[in-house]
C-alpha cells in the first residue's frame, strides 16, 4: 500500500493534529490598584442585572451612602470669673511718739503759780451787792420795815377775787435798784388750791410793789442798800408783810 510506504520512508516524527481546537493561552494578570474598581457599594447596573431584575419583578436598591462623621463637639473654654480686687486697707496714721516730760520742770512750774496766788490777796466781794463798793450799814430796824410794808400795803387790794385767790399765800423776791426802783420779782413759795389762783396772786403783788414806787417811792434808807437790795415779802388775803 503507498500509506504505508510513506511511514516507513519519513525519519521526521510528524506532529499529531487534533481536530478539537485547541485552548488559547490564558494569561493571569495580577490586579493593581489602578486595575481594581473601588467599591463603592453601588450595584452596577447590567443587561443581566436588567434581566434579573424583569424575571424577578425586584429591584436592587442603592446602598445608602454612609454619613460623614460628625466632628466631636470643641469645649467651650470656661467663662473667666473675675476676683473683686480687694480695697486696700488703709493703714493708721502713725501716733506721734510721746514726748518725755520734763517731771521736774512741772513741778516747778506749778509750785510757782502757787506761790503767786497765795500772794495775792483775795478780793473780798460780797455776793448780794455784784462787787459793788456799796454802804452796808445797820440792819433795818423794826421801825424801818413798818414803814416799807406799810407803803406797800396801801397798794396790796384783792378787790374782787375769786376763792381760790383769797385762799392762796405767796412769797415773792424783790430785787431794788440803789435809788429804790424794783428791778425783778421771783416767785420762791407759794400755797393755794390751784395754780390758776397761785399765778393771779403773784401777778397782784407785783403791781402792788410798782405802784407803791410809782406814788411817791418807798421809805428805804440808802446808808443802808445793803439791807434791803433784796427783801422777800409775804402776800396774802391778810395782807402784805417782810420776812
Amino acid at each position: 500500500m503507498e500509506v504505508e510506504t510513506e511511514l516507513e520512508t519519513s525519519d521526521t516524527p510528524t506532529p499529531a493534529v487534533s481536530d478539537e481546537p485547541s485552548e488559547a493561552e490564558v494569561v493571569q494578570e495580577t490586579p493593581t490598584e489602578e486595575t481594581v474598581p473601588e467599591d463603592t457599594g453601588d450595584v452596577l447596573q447590567t443587561e443581566a442585572n436588567e434581566d434579573q431584575t424583569e424575571a424577578t419583578g425586584m429591584t436592587t436598591s442603592i446602598r445608602p451612602r454612609t454619613r460623614p462623621d460628625r466632628p466631636e463637639p470643641v469645649a467651650e473654654p470656661e467663662p473667666e470669673v473675675e476676683v473683686a480686687s480687694a480695697d486696700p486697707v488703709e493703714e493708721p496714721p502713725e501716733e506721734p511718739e510721746d514726748q518725755p516730760v520734763d517731771d521736774q520742770a512741772t513741778e516747778d512750774a506749778i509750785a510757782a503759780l502757787l506761790e503767786e496766788a497765795a500772794e495775792e490777796p483775795a478780793a473780798e466781794e460780797p455776793a448780794s451787792t455784784g462787787g459793788q463798793d456799796l454802804p452796808q450799814g445797820p440792819p433795818l430796824t423794826g421801825g424801818e420795815m413798818g414803814n416799807i410794808s406799810s407803803a406797800i400795803a396801801r397798794k396790796w387790794n384783792l378787790g374782787a377775787s375769786s376763792t381760790d385767790t383769797l385762799s392762796t399765800m405767796v412769797v415773792i423776791r424783790v430785787s431794788f435798784a440803789p435809788d429804790g426802783r424794783p428791778t425783778g420779782f421771783e416767785l420762791i413759795e407759794s400755797a393755794g388750791p390751784t395754780q390758776t389762783a397761785v399765778d393771779q396772786l403773784f401777778q397782784t403783788a407785783q403791781r402792788a410793789v410798782n405802784r407803791a414806787y410809782a406814788d411817791g417811792g418807798l421809805p428805804l434808807p440808802a446808808e443802808k442798800y445793803a439791807q434791803w437790795q433784796v427783801l422777800d415779802l409775804v402776800f396774802d388775803a391778810n395782807g402784805m408783810r417782810a420776812r
